[in-house]
């Protein structure tokens, strides 16, 4: 959809909606990450998205893992957006988990 960008008012109303959503969209990501399951969830979305992996495999394979990774990229920059210290605490909690998981699996 296009719009008249020499209409000023109507260009003045388009931007202060598309704000009006982006304040939304961080309030919203700041709710989840107000939570240890919010965060767990945001967490395993970014663990999956494999950001800090090198890709490889056959070319179907390496676009599926660029997709995922894609969308890990707008899920990181959209909580870094919301709450910066956020991803160390996930990392943190995220540590204590997998010490959990350890110590339950090894008795």
């Amino acid at each position: 959809m296009s719009y008249d960008t020499g209409d000023y008012d109507g260009v003045a109303r388009r931007s202060d909606v598309e704000q009006m959503w982006l304040d939304q969209s961080i309030e919203d990501m700041k709710w989840v990450l107000s939570t240890p399951q919010g965060r767990r969830v945001i967490w395993e979305i970014l663990s999956k998205g494999r950001l800090y992996e090198f890709i490889e495999g056959d070319e179907g394979e390496v676009n599926r893992a660029l997709g995922r990774r894609e969308l890990a990229l707008e899920v990181h920059a959209w909580l870094f957006t919301a709450d910066e210290k956020a991803y160390s605490i996930m990392g943190i909690e995220a540590d204590k988990r997998a010490k959990d998981k350890e110590q339950l699996l090894n008795g």
